[in-house]
């Protein structure tokens, strides 16, 4: 029961993470993340063997992040730009 557990913790996992990469409804994506951690902390702390989906879904957050902090960088440039014009 415990590895059925496992697993199906693991295919969550794995699915936000490529989703991430998708970079497809992310705000929904995020807040379903959030929930999702929040109710399972204690699985996913305590089950060795998720360890490497977890280090996936990280990295995939990470990229995530930046491509989203190089847009609104962008912007922001562009924003500047044009308020000196």
């Amino acid at each position: 029961a415990e590895e059925a557990a496992a697993d199906e913790l693991r295919s969550m996992l794995h699915f936000f993470a490529s989703q991430l990469i998708a970079g497809k409804a992310f705000e929904l994506l995020q807040a379903s993340l959030c929930v999702f951690l929040r109710v399972h902390q204690q699985a996913l702390t305590s089950t060795p063997q998720l360890r490497g989906a977890l280090l996936r879904l990280q990295r995939s957050q990470e990229g995530s992040w930046g491509t989203l902090r190089k847009e609104l960088h962008t912007s922001l440039c562009l924003l500047s730009h044009l308020c000196r014009t």
